[in-house]
């Protein structure tokens, strides 16, 4: 056999041996952790219609799971609202939009500590609610 069948046919070998790596979804994990001295109850709006209500408890934490794609169900995560209403365990109350220039909106992503894992895969995100939104709070 000629050298370059035999070249070709191994390469051809090599290529069909080897394993397509797999792309794997991005996976996201939004922490909320409540240091505000008091029950939150959280609704997420879209085009000004509640969507969503999550809960944390005093000195507890929600973490919310999941995937980061185009076709992604946003309507499991706080943070893909255009607004929500954060309602304290006494009635006090106040509403963050995705506009909000401020340091305190947990719907702008520079506003939370942010971590990838080791393979890139899994982001996490975490936002703590402080007294000082509790004090901001009507």
């Amino acid at each position: 056999m000629p050298a370059t069948v035999i070249l070709l046919c191994t390469g051809l070998l090599i290529i069909a041996s080897c394993k397509k790596e797999e792309v794997a979804e991005r996976s996201l994990q939004e922490t909320y952790i409540n240091k505000t001295g008091r029950s939150i109850e959280i609704t997420r709006y879209l085009l000004n219609l509640p969507v969503k209500k999550f809960s944390i408890a005093k000195d507890d934490t929600l973490i919310i799971h999941s995937t980061d794609n185009e076709n992604a169900d946003t309507t499991l995560t706080i943070r893909h609202a255009d607004s929500a209403l954060v309602m304290f365990d006494d009635g006090k109350y106040f509403m963050m939009r995705d506009t909000s220039k401020s340091a305190r909106n947990f719907l702008n992503n520079k506003n939370f500590v942010s971590t990838i894992s080791a393979s890139g895969k899994i982001h996490y995100l975490r936002f703590t609610f402080i007294a000082a939104d509790y004090e901001l709070a009507q």
